[in-house]
């Protein structure tokens, strides 16, 4: 049987919902944990984030593991929960890459985009950093019972 008919729902359609944000910690330079709410995009087998924030910058330039959590809370049906670990990686700017992290939040009419938002798509600061989904647990709660699926390998991940 594969992965996604354990799957507890539909984590794909779940990860494509607009305006869920996802919780990200890393390890700080001072060694104090970083968690952060920030927009994502999960593509190619892994989660897309457009930052400035030096604490999640300075752990994607050393490919150091990140957790990331996407959730719901709508109940009794549709509480749900993704929960990953992986390596996190420094990626190359992309206007067009942070556009599409950004159009899931604002949607796609750039020019109703505040200005600030516009402008981060050329603004070099706002640099782009992935992280893949190694290790991680998917949980649902319907009628808050619980149903999961672990996955303890990238090549177990129901998400590739």
């Amino acid at each position: 049987m594969n992965s996604s008919a354990r799957l507890p729902f539909n984590v794909r359609s779940f990860l494509e919902r607009p305006l869920l944000p996802a919780s990200v910690a890393t390890v700080g330079r001072k060694g104090g944990p970083v968690l952060g709410s920030l927009w994502f995009q999960f593509v190619e087998g892994r989660f897309w984030f457009s930052t400035r924030s030096e604490s999640f910058l300075q752990s994607a330039r050393n490919g150091s593991l990140m957790a990331v959590m996407v959730e719901t809370f709508e109940p009794p049906d549709q509480i749900w929960l993704l929960r990953a670990t992986g390596k996190s990686g420094l990626e190359r700017h992309e206007p067009s890459r942070v556009e599409a992290i950004y159009r899931r939040y604002l949607g796609p009419e750039l020019q109703n985009w505040p200005t600030f938002f516009r402008d981060r798509l050329h603004d070099k600061t706002f640099e782009l950093f992935t992280v893949l989904p190694e290790r991680g647990v998917v949980f649902a709660f319907p009628q808050f019972n619980t149903k999961e699926f672990r996955w303890d390998s990238f090549k177990e991940c129901p998400l590739v």
